[in-house]
């Protein structure tokens, strides 16, 4: 995850939401500062696996971070982590999207990373296809800075169309 606040530049926002049972916000919208990496690097030092796995909790605070914005951003992407393992939160997540009010979310897309031998490859790839994004195999920790960097990539490809 280091990489990934790395690689973000100032003009760049970003928002930590966790979830096991239930959603949590531990960092809401902010820029990325010099000032705010030192927090996003703290909480993210800080992130622990626990309890269940409930991706539409996650996904319904997502949902609620991009429509309280006061500025749209030109790109918007949500990057899932999980170990997938919440049958059936693909067809919960469409059916959250079809709701009005995330109807109005305008253009994001979803990038979910599964975690572990043991994920459901299938649930976090139907995610991912739910909003343009791509499905990364994580098999082990020191592989993710690899994924988020092909995700980013894909992302600055796109700003740059």
């Amino acid at each position: 995850m280091k990489f990934l606040i790395e690689t973000l530049t100032p003009n760049d926002r970003l928002s930590i939401i966790t979830f096991n049972s239930s959603g949590r916000r531990i960092c809401p919208l902010r820029t990325v500062s010099q000032e705010n990496m030192v927090a996003f690097s703290h909480e993210i030092g800080n992130l622990r696996a626990s309890g269940g796995t409930n991706i539409l909790s996650g996904m319904n605070l997502a949902f609620q971070t991009i429509r309280d914005r006061r500025i749209p951003n030109t790109v918007t992407s949500v990057f899932l982590l999980s170990d997938g393992q919440d049958k059936g939160a693909d067809a919960k997540i469409n059916h959250a999207l079809s709701v009005k009010a995330n109807q109005e979310l305008g253009a994001f897309s979803i990038h979910s990373f599964g975690f572990g031998t043991d994920h459901d490859e299938d649930l976090m790839t139907n995610i991912a296809n739910t909003k343009d994004g791509a499905f990364y195999f994580i098999k082990e920790l020191n592989t993710l800075d690899e994924a988020f960097c092909n995700a980013l990539g894909g992302i600055i490809s796109l700003v740059a169309t």
